[in-house]
């Protein structure tokens, strides 16, 4: 089951008129209720936060350095609070968001999900002449979960493969010997230095 993610770039972007009654909120639809039960405690800090917050607020009216300086910590708290109630719900949602915006948030769209596994391999290798002598550019389709790449150069089968780039790109210029026949391979890296097969190889006459 896909996990649920709350969108916590929207509360933290909240002006302080427009913040604590976002975090009220959020604690009048979640304390007391049967269905929250499981996130009762950090909704209980929540509340706690959001009658410091009222009060440092009303103190810093007087535009005191000491009481700005007061209200903005407690701003601080009061998000982190949001933080850890948001923890607790995405943990508990189940894969339902109704049960995370009827907790007064909001819902991040299209999530990125988390690459885990190996790569696969690069394909629709083509390697051709560039503009100048020596100049070879190879271009290959996309891979997901691929951070970079890496790529492999030699002169004939007979030759090793020689480390020709690591890229981001998947069209790259390539400087190889001059009137003569090149091959190319190409091997996909994920997080965590993650390395994939590599790919047939692709030759060409470079001139």
């Amino acid at each position: 089951m896909e996990k649920l993610f709350i969108n916590r770039g929207g509360y933290r972007r909240l002006r302080q008129a427009a913040l604590l009654p976002f975090a009220q909120n959020c604690c009048v639809r979640v304390l007391d209720n049967p269905a929250y039960t499981p996130v009762n405690a950090p909704a209980q800090s929540l509340r706690e936060q959001c009658d410091a917050y009222n009060a440092a607020l009303h103190a810093a009216e007087n535009r005191g350095r000491d009481t700005i300086a007061v209200k903005n910590q407690s701003r601080l708290a009061l998000l982190a609070a949001l933080d850890r109630l948001a923890d607790t719900l995405e943990a508990h949602a189940s894969g339902d968001p109704l049960y995370l915006t009827n907790a007064g948030y909001g819902v991040r769209q299209n999530v990125r999900r988390r690459f885990i596994g190996v790569p696969a391999i690069p394909q629709n290798l083509r390697l051709r002449p560039g503009l100048s002598s020596g100049q070879a550019i190879f271009e290959f389709s996309a891979v997901e979960g691929a951070r970079m790449y890496a790529i492999e150069l030699r002169g004939s089968a007979e030759e090793g493969w020689q480390n020709g780039n690591y890229t981001t790109a998947r069209r790259v210029t390539l400087q190889v010997q001059a009137r003569q026949e090149s091959q190319v391979r190409v091997s996909a890296i994920a997080a965590g230095n993650r390395h994939g097969a590599w790919s047939d190889a692709v030759a060409a006459f470079i001139p």
